[in-house]
Formats: structure tokens, sequence, C-alpha cells
């Protein structure tokens, strides 16, 4: 299991929890992800971690 990056907490695999990613499409259309983050449905809507920004940041930092 992995941790939420809002809350801290462990992501069960029952509950819900939104994947936001970064990558890149093909010639063929299929989507290779390169950088992901889960959060917990409640926690997606946490207006003081932007998801979007902190997939470029790990990309920037190289931490892939």
């Amino acid at each position: 299991m992995i941790k939420c990056p809002v809350c801290k907490e462990l992501i069960t695999p029952s509950s819900v929890s939104y994947k936001a990613s970064c990558g890149f499409l093909d010639i063929d259309g299929v989507f290779h992800e390169d950088v992901s983050i889960i959060t917990h449905k409640e926690c997606k809507e946490n207006y003081t971690y932007n998801i979007f920004e902190n997939l470029e940041k790990i990309i920037k930092d190289g931490d892939i």
C-alpha cells in the first residue's frame, strides 16, 4: 500500500482514490506513464496541495 501525499495515511485497496499521471502518447495513441500521484477521494480537494504542481516538481527533481 502507498501513503496519500496529502494526509499521509495509507491508501487501502478498498478506498476510493484518484490518480493523476504524467507521461507521453506513442504513435499508436497508447499512453506511457512516467510518474503518478494517488490521493484519497477526500484529499483530492485539498487546495493547499496541487497535484499537478507536485507532479511537475517530481519530474524536475528527478524523483521518478
